[in-house]
């Protein structure tokens, strides 16, 4: 929500402008991608259902395939959550992160780490 200069209830909330909207669905592949959350527990995050989060994935990959992506944002936001300095340990990535991207009332994120 900082990189693109929004607050956090609009990165979670139903507005469907262009710069909320991609922020969202940077956000949502973020939390696929490297976090490894499967598109139900980020539907759970956004308050959102699980098809539209994968629709959300789908697009930015498939602009980042042509070359038209947000392409400089994904690297910003992987530098800044996943930068070794700033994480020693997974409770102070769970910490960077829930400053990132606010999570829904009553959305728990699971036990680390959050791959099988």
């Amino acid at each position: 929500a900082r990189y693109y200069h929004l607050d956090s209830g609009s990165l979670l909330g139903r507005q469907r402008d262009h710069g909320v909207l991609l922020a969202r669905q940077v956000a949502m592949l973020l939390l696929h991608k490297d976090l490894h959350y499967s598109f139900s527990q980020i539907a759970r995050v956004f308050g959102k259902d699980h098809s539209t989060v994968l629709h959300s994935c789908s697009k930015i990959t498939r602009l980042l395939l042509a070359g038209s992506g947000p392409t400089q944002a994904l690297a910003s936001l992987r530098a800044e959550l996943f930068h070794p300095r700033k994480i020693s340990s997974p409770l102070l990535f769970l910490h960077a992160f829930s400053f990132s991207f606010p999570h829904k009332k009553g959305f728990r994120f699971p036990l680390w780490p959050p791959w099988p």
